[in-house]
This record gives C-alpha cells, structure tokens and sequence, in this order.
C-alpha cells in the first residue's frame, strides 16, 4: 500500500526601516509532513461493518504562518527589542486514531487548530558591564475545527488546548568586570518560568464517552540558576548552581501509559564546576 501527496511550501517577506535602527517586517510561510501508510488499509469492523473502513493512510497536514514583528536598537545598542506577533493556522492535523467499533489503531486526518501569539526579547546595558535580558512568549494553541466522528476517533473536543503553555519566559542578569590588566569575571542569575500545559487529547480514541486515563497537566515551573566564572588566560572557570530552590516539577508527561517513568521533572538542585582550555 503506498499514500502519496503534493505539497507546495513557500515563504515569502517584506520590510520596512524608517530608520537605521528600526526594522519592521511581515512573513508568511508554509509547511507539511509527509503522508503517513496504514499497515490495515482497507480493513472493515467484524463487530460493526458499517463503521469507518481503515483508510490507506494520512494525508499531508499543513500549516501556515503569518507574523508582523519589529526589531529595534537605540543608545548606541545599550537598548535592544524584538517583538512579533504570529498566528498559525493547522488543518488536516495527523494523528493516530483508533475505530469505534473494535478499537485498532491507525493514522489519519483530523479538523484543524489554531495558535496565535506574542513573542518578545529585551537587552539593556544600563551601566557598564551590567546586561539585563528578557524574553518570552504568550501563546493561545486549541482544537477549532472538528467533527463529531473526528472526535470520536481521536480522543479530541473542539477546543481542546494543544500541548503548550499559555506563558513561558525567561530573564538573566549578568555583571561582567576586570580582573588585573587581563583577566576578566562575571556573575549572572538566570530565572526562568513555563505555564502548565495538557500532554495529549483528553479522551480515549475510540471511546470518546471516556476521560483517558493517560491524560494530564504539566506543572507550571519556575527555575532559578547561578553563574559565576572568570577568564583566567588560556583557562576559563564557571561555578554555578542549578536548580537554586530545588523544586521537583513535572515537565513532561508521555502519554503511554505502558512506560514506567511517564513523569520527567526538573533536575534536581546540581552543584558544580566547568573548566575550559583553549589551546
């Protein structure tokens, strides 16, 4: 059995600078995964002969992208901002489906979804050797167009949220100074967070009446990391400490329940030295 598809994927831009320091822009693109084959293709229910025939596999879904943005610089470079504005439209979304009738699994073509957004990134030098730096994303991912038997076969609900957070960001603080005539050093602490998000479609393929008992949230997590290192001639040394309040969040969940460890966490607070030497 062989599924085949033609796919066009583009990408186009435009610009604009008022000024040397200001760029705004406007993309649009195109993307696609290849077709999927079904081993069963053809295959009727024995329980149900007028439930759904395996189809010979899932097509090509599709995304487009379209985003507006800026990228500015101002003071000499000591302020920088990028931020731009996205929205993703998915259709056709692959996914492996199970039959009503009698449960076997195969791929196919579901609906669509959306996902739109703002991402961001900030640097300041307000003083000599100090750099400030934040950056994140607010992001809005769900289910928007689906059947009813679409549902049923997947697990899906419209408006169902995708696996991603609604925030997640992150900012540094580093301080860089002189050693001697030569030499140099820096201290940095680095805080990051990520919402909770749910890790696949809240009900079971093939029995859309139930709550799947792999379906779950992420925590949301916040991460506070130390650096400091210095530059020492040809050696270059970084202490830092990970992890600083030691927190144990869960950052992924698989959604196979057979696995032993569905949970991966933060890891834990990690102590420690890095030493460079360039030859």
């Amino acid at each position: 059995m062989k599924v085949k598809d033609d796919r066009l994927s583009y990408k186009a831009s435009v610009s604009w600078k008022p000024n040397s320091d200001l760029t705004n822009y406007a993309t649009i693109s195109t993307g696609f995964r290849t077709p999927v084959v079904n081993a069963r293709a053809g295959l009727a229910s024995a329980l149900d002969p007028n439930d759904l025939i395996i189809p010979d596999g899932a097509r090509s879904d599709s995304v487009t992208n379209y985003e507006v943005g800026l990228k500015g610089r101002w003071l000499g470079g000591d302020l920088v901002a990028n931020i731009a504005a996205y929205y993703i439209d998915w259709k056709n979304i692959q996914v492996q489906a199970n039959r009503v009738s009698d449960s076997i699994q195969f791929a196919t073509n579901i609906g669509g979804a959306e996902s739109y957004g703002l991402e961001f990134e900030f640097v300041a030098r307000p003083i000599q050797g100090l750099s400030l730096t934040l950056n994140g994303s607010f992001n809005e991912a769900k289910v928007t167009q689906l059947t009813a038997l679409e549902a049923a076969i997947s697990g899906a609900e419209e408006g169902t949220r995708l696996a991603s957070p609604h925030f997640q960001g992150s900012g540094t603080a580093r301080y860089d100074f002189s050693i001697g005539a030569t030499n140099s050093a820096f201290a940095a602490v680095n805080v990051s967070h990520v919402g909770s998000f749910p890790n696949q479609f809240p009900n079971v393929p093939g029995n859309p009446a139930a709550l799947s008992p792999t379906y779950d949230f992420t925590d949301a997590w916040t991460n506070v990391n130390l650096y400091a290192g210095a530059k020492l001639g040809s050696i270059d040394l970084t202490a830092y400490v990970e992890n600083v309040l030691n927190d144990s969040s869960i950052t992924y969940v698989h959604p196979e329940a057979f696995l032993d460890g569905r949970y991966a966490r933060l890891r834990p607070r990690t102590v420690g030295v890095r030493a460079n030497y360039r030859f």
